[in-house]
């Protein structure tokens, strides 16, 4: 026999009888200090009992409750006021100091007590049994009772009987049974199960291992009933049982690591509780959540089955994602604020709809379902009212008219997008309005993912412009219903297939960078194509490389770099045209290849030093064999060499003007025979290398002296508000004609006779304005039309 330690007997006073009373308890320790409790009770009523149950307070010396225990006693068999010790291995806090008890329920032969209240209870006949001998050394595990006829006199008996029993118990527990006290938590070491909490902490942290034993699961109602409010399980795979946190009101967290199981009503009734925190829970049970009226959320990606009421009365719960989960009927009742549900798919076991699922409640306006099903029946949608439906299986099955009523139930409840031509159900066009659409087709609603091939057949060979901001991809099979489209337009969302572009009648197409080769989105490069590049993606290296079908390229987005070469081999192009919005290039832009090239349009080639204006070093950027124009919106610096090798330009526009010294810089330029100018230019002509040229463009507000001296100029420009004055030419200019715009004007004090009569080689003066006075030597024509004879000549 183990030893064990007497520690008192203390008296229970009841103020009144009870049906079932507590006389006394023993206090004792067994040989490795746990304390423990055994009480004597009294069966007071006229009937056998048959099961009580007992709620155990335990208080420390200061009077502080410590633990509340509930306690069930069964297969008693206590005949009317008979006394007996019901031998329960209730371990005790170790401050434990005092205890109350508290019958809150005692089943008779005819009558039961519930929540302070009597009541028969009818019973069924039962033929007697014979009873079975019992070995003289066996004691009953759950009880043992002493009958006497004179209880005064049978105390001393009772005592001794008591101390007998606690020591065999002890003893043979101590040989026997596998639990172990840990944190509070009774643990079966055999089974790996937390059996029973009988500590008062707000946080319960349950490790892997536990005395050498991996926790594998904790016990049905192990927690229930308790005081806890943050739990955190660190074991992996556990089995969590039926009702083990239950009625656990004030906790608000919890936290594990993969559970294979949650047990039925798990949660049930846990008010307080807002998180759930795990790595997956495979399977949850029946009513689990049941109550826990603050739950916002449940996100579980691995899990696999969830039973019925499981979000019973979720008030609060706005989202449940469970995507490889299989549904049955009433998982919801009570959850009017859902806005988001992912699932899987629906349990086959009786037939399954969306109304049965929410328990009849239709109401959900604002609700998103997502679904990966297989079938789906026209019973399924019944009344239900649902914001969107996305079917996230594209090889789902529709039984019957199914999905005509999809169709339906979109319209009625709202799960589509009207707009005057279009019906969008699940972000995907299924319908057009034929008669609204003509020649053009224009879809600029970023939420469509996919129209269906059957809604455009009817009409898709009259489109001629179509255009798409969708964030969906266009197949092959899809644009080859519009053979005869001239103009597509692509916006910034859309993604294209490989060879997906067959529209050989193509003339024009807009579009941001989509793959990385512009020739592979084509089957066949159409003839003559122009291409505009819009968006924010930067064009890569040898993006248009062996399109040898482009006769124009526009780059208007906002665009932060051009790749190296990313015009090669386009053999047929014409037009190049850059945007200020362009901030850089990976030189060479343009590959020798590019032979027709005639237009080119670029805020600037060269790199930024740090200074407010752009070094240019044309030859960088390729070859350019007639016209280049630099639009970049600040003057631009103008190296010597800046054109080596453009030997081929007739025609050079340089926008915003020239900053600082350009020496030399328009020497090489030795076919050029149009030359525009705007902005700021603080040197003469022949100093920056140009001895010639036919036509003069300035777009200048000044004009310095001397700007024209040494330079032959057949035809001069000033198309902007410049002032001329008496220096603005000298009697060695080389000008044969002049052209003012209405916006020139001459400087105070000073005719146009006295500064245009010293150029002696002008021949002609064109004013655009009728009101000039020029009354000197030369051929003066007044009210041409500058803007027409300036295009005719510079655009």
């Amino acid at each position: 026999m183990s030893s064990f330690q007497y520690e008192k007997t203390q008296n229970i006073v009841s103020k009144k009888k009870e049906l079932i009373s507590a006389k006394k308890y023993l206090l004792a320790k067994d040989g490795e200090n746990q304390k423990y409790a055994v009480f004597h009770l009294i069966n007071n009523y006229k009937e056998t009992v048959n099961k009580i149950v007992l709620i155990i307070n335990q208080y420390d010396k200061d009077g502080k409750l410590l633990a509340t225990n509930e306690v069930p006693y069964e297969d008693l068999n206590i005949k009317s006021h008979s006394r007996f010790v019901p031998f329960f291995k209730l371990a005790l806090d170790d401050k434990t100091d005092r205890i109350e008890t508290n019958v809150v329920a005692a089943y008779f032969e005819n009558h039961k007590y519930e929540n302070g209240k009597l009541i028969r209870v009818k019973k069924e006949k039962k033929q007697k049994e014979e009873e079975a001998p019992q070995a003289k050394d066996t004691i009953d595990k759950d009880v043992k009772v002493m009958k006497s006829k004179y209880p005064l006199k049978s105390f001393l008996i009772l005592s001794l009987i008591v101390l007998i029993i606690m020591g065999i118990f002890i003893g043979v527990f101590s040989f026997s049974n596998k639990e172990i006290m840990f944190n509070d938590m009774s643990f079966d070491t055999s089974s790996g199960e937390i059996t029973r909490y009988y500590g008062s902490s707000k946080t319960v942290a349950i490790p892997k291992v536990i005395n050498g034993q991996e926790v594998k699961a904790i016990k049905s109602r192990a927690f229930m009933g308790t005081v806890i409010q943050q739990v955190n399980i660190d074991a992996d795979d556990i089995t969590i049982g039926d009702y083990a946190f239950a009625k656990c009101a004030k906790l608000t967290t919890f936290s594990a690591n993969n559970v294979s199981k949650l047990g039925n009503y798990a949660f049930e009734n846990c008010s307080a509780l807002t998180t759930i925190s795990t790595s997956g829970i495979k399977e949850v049970g029946e009513g689990a959540f049941v109550d826990c009226r603050y739950l916002s959320d449940f996100i579980d990606r691995k899990c696999e089955k969830i039973g019925m009421f499981a979000f019973r009365n979720c008030y609060a719960i706005e989202r449940v994602i469970i995507p490889n989960a299989i549904i049955p009927n009433m998982l919801f009742e009570e959850n009017s604020n859902l806005k988001e549900f992912e699932f899987k798919d629906i349990d086959n076991v009786g037939i399954i709809t969306l109304p049965r699922i929410f328990s009849n409640t239709i109401e959900h306006d604002n609700l998103v379902i997502s679904t990966y099903m297989d079938n789906l029946s026209v019973d399924f949608f019944g009344e239900f009212k649902y914001k969107k439906l996305s079917l996230l299986n594209s090889n789902v099955h529709f039984e019957a008219n199914a999905y005509d009523k999809l169709v339906e139930d979109a319209r009625r409840n709202g799960g589509h997008v009207q707009t005057p031509y279009m019906t969008k159900i699940y972000d995907v066009v299924v319908a057009f309005n034929t008669a609204a659409i003509s020649t053009s087709l224009v879809i600029d609603d970023p939420t469509v993912k996919g129209i269906t091939i059957d809604s455009v057949k009817s009409f898709a060979k009259n489109i001629t412009h179509l255009e798409l901001n969708t964030n969906m991809t266009l197949t092959e099979e899809f644009l080859n219903n519009f053979s005869n489209t001239k103009e597509l337009v692509l916006g910034s969302l859309i993604n294209v297939e490989d060879k997906a572009v067959s529209l050989y009648r193509l003339t024009d197409i807009t579009m941001p960078v989509i793959g990385k080769s512009f020739i592979n989105l084509f089957k066949i490069l159409p003839n003559n194509l122009n291409v505009k590049m819009v968006g924010f993606t930067n064009i890569p290296e040898e993006y248009f490389k062996g399109a040898s079908t482009i006769k124009e390229i526009e780059v208007s987005g906002a665009i932060d770099k051009i790749g190296k070469k990313a015009i090669s081999g386009c053999t047929n192009l014409t037009t190049l045209t850059i945007n200020n919005n362009v901030a850089s290039f990976d030189l060479p832009i343009i590959d020798g290849e590019s032979i027709r090239l005639s237009n080119v349009s670029l805020p600037f080639i060269g790199k930024t030093l740090n200074e407010p204006a752009k070094y240019v070093k044309v030859n960088e950027s390729g070859a350019f064999t007639r016209k280049l124009t630099l639009s970049y919106n600040s003057s631009i610096k103008l190296v010597e060499d800046a054109f080596e090798r453009s030997v081929m330009i007739t025609s050079l526009s340089i926008e915003a003007g020239i900053d600082g010294e350009a020496t030399n810089a328009l020497k090489s330029l030795k076919a050029l025979n149009t030359l525009v100018i705007g902005g700021g230019l603080s040197q003469k002509l022949s100093t920056m290398g140009l001895t010639k040229v036919d036509n003069l463009g300035l777009k200048t507000f000044s004009i310095m002296d001397g700007l024209f001296d040494k330079c032959e100029i057949k035809n001069l420009y000033i198309a902007s508000s410049a002032q001329v004055g008496d220096n603005t030419f000298s009697n060695t200019d080389n000008i044969s004609n002049i052209y003012f715009s209405r916006y020139c004007f001459v400087k105070t004090g000073t005719t146009y006779k006295e500064v245009l009569d010293k150029i002696i080689l002008l021949k002609n003066i064109s004013f655009e304005s009728n009101s000039v006075i020029y009354d000197g030597t030369k051929n003066a024509i007044f009210g041409i039309d500058f803007s027409s004879e300036y295009n005719n000549i510079f655009n």
